[in-house]
């Protein structure tokens, strides 16, 4: 999974996690294939909202419903830890219904803000490739994707070919062996 977002986007994103600190920001991402096209920011109804966030069921169910008619779809949500890194938490993985989207998050625990994006199936949870244009904006980099199954045998198989054709060539390099007696 991808997801791309312009430079506004991020400043965007930054901004209202930032401004909501100390509280978690939370909103939704939408637009067209794996391209952002607007980042809406959605209040947060947490009881705790420094530490959690919930998105306000009236505002989500108002964008999902425009969502069709601006023939766009939701892409994902994100939401911010002021004070951690831009991973999931065990509360974020537990609370991840859309096994389909992209979950943001904007970490202002350094200086300088982090922005890594997941998705979270059931569970379990795998780094989302998040290609962002702005300069000076810590993107938190992709792990490389894991290798198939076919590719690993691929891979076994050729190095075993290797192998043998380095014996057979060494074999065939090596000098008549001496007479017998």
């Amino acid at each position: 999974m991808q997801l791309y977002l312009t430079r506004e986007q991020a400043s965007t994103l930054i901004q209202d996690a930032q401004h909501q600190t100390p509280n978690e920001a939370c909103g939704v991402i939408v637009g067209r294939n794996t391209s952002a096209t607007e980042i809406i920011p959605l209040p947060n109804i947490a009881q705790d909202p420094i530490h959690h966030y919930r998105i306000d069921d009236r505002a989500l169910v108002s964008v999902l419903a425009r969502l069709e008619q601006d023939r766009v779809s939701l892409l994902g949500f994100y939401h911010s830890h002021p004070e951690g890194e831009p991973i999931p938490s065990s509360e974020d993985i537990r609370h991840a219904h859309y096994p389909d989207a992209a979950y943001v998050i904007v970490g202002l625990r350094d200086a300088q803000p982090a922005i890594a994006a997941w998705q979270i199936q059931h569970g379990t949870v795998q780094r989302v490739d998040l290609h962002i244009g702005l300069i000076g904006l810590t993107a938190v980099s992709s792990e490389p994707e894991q290798m198939s199954q076919a590719q690993s045998v691929a891979i076994l198989l050729s190095a075993a070919l290797a192998f043998v054709f380095l014996i057979v060539v060494a074999l065939s390099l090596l000098p008549a062996p001496p007479p017998l007696p």
